[in-house]
């Protein structure tokens, strides 16, 4: 069990008040799972993104994806040899 003050900490808001230490640890628990959850979908969104952006390069100069990134790791292999 997490202290009370670490509770009404991250609970800003919640302090004044003597009896919502249940409050306040409802609505800290439930900022912590949408915390959670939106760093995943945050992963999620920026991955889509990156795809979309990398689908636009690729029809910019009308070759497939696949095409693009063996030029691209053809060109970075080339470079390391060198």
């Amino acid at each position: 069990m997490t202290s009370k003050w670490k509770i009404l900490k991250l609970a800003k808001g919640y302090q004044g008040r003597n009896n919502c230490i249940r409050v306040a640890r409802q609505q800290v628990e439930r900022a912590l799972q949408h915390a959670y959850k939106d760093r995943r979908l945050k992963k999620r969104d920026n991955r889509s993104t990156w795809i979309q952006r990398i689908n636009a390069g690729a029809r910019e100069y009308g070759v497939s994806v696949c095409q693009q990134l063996q030029r691209c790791l053809l060109t970075c292999a080339s470079k390391k040899t060198s």
